[in-house]
């Protein structure tokens, strides 16, 4: 309330960003947080301005003990980011180029040889644009187009087959999302090629289908139906020809 209700932040003294939340709603308030060599600044701001006086009284204590969800601050840091970028070229016409440099809500898969492969995706019709690259550091990087040909470009997912085909390449499945329908789109030859299947359903809208892969050639896709009736309701397809063709009916 308005007499006696306090919101504690700390604020990193150097630049003024704030290093912890808002406290707890109890009162009195804590927060809890790793402090290093540094000037912090301590604020409270009360909960309506008016012109009265209020007094409080702010104390540093010891850390609490260890428990779950509280976490000793490390040295550990992320480094060797890099931004992937890609430009797509689509010759059907019209004639189209899209940008992948902006990528976003990214879906990433390893394959057997320890290969890392991304995929995000551009917006509907842009696409989901494909990456690949086996530099520990990520720096170095292959650029694969657009799996769908700018036909989805919603939610993307990636899944790699954990055995070797025929031709000795781990078959790679991309889905994304056209809301209305879904594109897979599959490579048998270690991303060099893709073959684009749209996978049409009998609901008017469909949400964030999920993949997954079994030996060599099995693929299953879930997806969520969002039509009105029956409404939310999971549905599963699957593959046993290397995500070539029409799905089955799963699982």
């Amino acid at each position: 309330n308005p007499a006696n209700d306090f919101d504690l932040y700390v604020v990193d003294g150097a630049n003024m960003n704030k290093v912890t939340p808002s406290a707890t709603s109890g009162n009195p308030e804590a927060v809890s947080l790793p402090l290093v060599n540094g000037v912090c600044t301590v604020r409270t701001l009360v909960f309506s301005a008016v012109n009265i006086n209020y007094s409080a009284e702010i104390s540093v204590g010891p850390p609490p003990a260890l428990r779950s969800g509280v976490y000793l601050q490390s040295t550990d840091a992320w480094s060797c980011n890099t931004h992937l970028e890609g430009i797509q070229e689509v010759t059907e016409p019209p004639p189209t180029v899209f940008d992948h440099g902006n990528d976003g809500e990214p879906a990433v898969r390893f394959d057997a040889n320890g290969r890392a492969w991304v995929t995000g995706i551009a917006g509907v019709p842009a696409g989901a644009g494909l990456w690949s690259t086996n530099d520990a550091c990520g720096q170095a990087y292959e650029f694969h187009g657009a799996p769908d040909a700018g036909i989805g470009g919603g939610d993307a997912e990636i899944e790699i087959s954990p055995e070797p085909n025929v031709l000795g390449f781990h078959n790679i499945m991309v889905t994304s999302l056209t809301l209305a329908n879904l594109t897979a789109s599959v490579s048998v030859d270690g991303g060099n090629t893709f073959t684009v299947q749209p996978i049409s359903t009998i609901t008017p809208v469909v949400d964030r289908q999920w993949n997954a892969s079994y030996g060599a050639n099995t693929f299953y896709m879930s997806y969520r139906n969002g039509a009105t009736q029956p409404g939310n309701a999971l549905e599963v397809v699957r593959w046993d020809n290397g995500g070539l063709g029409t799905p089955g009916a799963g699982p």
